[in-house]
């Protein structure tokens, strides 16, 4: 079902012949990622923050809890040579 703007109920993009098309980026609001690099960065033994954590950031950016999570996955991913990450469970 197409609505305004070319965009499904899904919010996918449709081009012409109902093809599907990536969603458009919207980047977080540099406030939004100050708050949640600080937390990350003064975290970095155990970068997990709790489903307690991600709602009260939810508040405080105007993101929702999805968006934290991955926010926190992608931070993780970025991170080089991660202290969280055991190496002695990966070498034989």
């Amino acid at each position: 079902e197409e609505r305004k703007g070319g965009v499904n109920k899904n919010n996918m993009m449709l081009a012409a012949g109902g093809r599907r098309v990536n969603r458009p980026m919207h980047n977080h609001s540099k406030e939004a990622k100050s708050v949640l690099r600080g937390w990350f960065y003064r975290n970095l033994d155990n970068p997990y923050p709790s489903e307690e954590l991600k709602r009260f950031f939810a508040q405080q950016t105007g993101l929702n809890q999805a968006q934290i999570a991955t926010f926190f996955t992608n931070e993780r991913k970025r991170y080089p040579n991660p202290p969280w990450w055991d190496r002695s469970k990966t070498t034989g």
